[in-house]
């Protein structure tokens, strides 16, 4: 399981801290993000659902509680999986009339289990 490197008191977290796992998290979410629209286009074109270009696929970006509600010492943590909540979101609105999904999944312990 990944760890969250920056349980701490909110008051304590430096701006460099912060922004540094910042930049892994929503940096991995924002490239995935971008690219694999492109990919889509490449495969299956870029005419509208309407004009019926059809489904082209769906992105998922998956997530933890940690997108929707806060914990005391993971203030850094949460914001940072809220934004990759809110980057499947804007996108979905921004491509699915291309044919293309983009959600949220939020994971939890139970659903990993029942996966495996």
């Amino acid at each position: 399981s990944m760890k969250q490197p920056s349980k701490k008191l909110f008051l304590t977290e430096t701006y460099k801290e912060f922004t540094k796992i910042l930049e892994v998290y929503g940096g991995g979410a924002c490239a995935f993000t971008q690219e694999a629209p492109k990919l889509f286009y490449d495969h299956y074109g870029t005419e509208s659902f309407s004009e019926n270009g059809g489904k082209k696929g769906t992105l998922t970006h998956t997530g933890t509680l940690g997108a929707l509600r806060c914990s005391a010492e993971y203030a850094a943590y949460g914001s940072r999986r809220a934004e990759v909540r809110q980057l499947a979101q804007s996108l979905a609105k921004e491509v699915s009339g291309q044919g293309i999904n983009s959600v949220h999944a939020k994971m939890t312990r139970r659903r990993l289990r029942l996966m495996n």
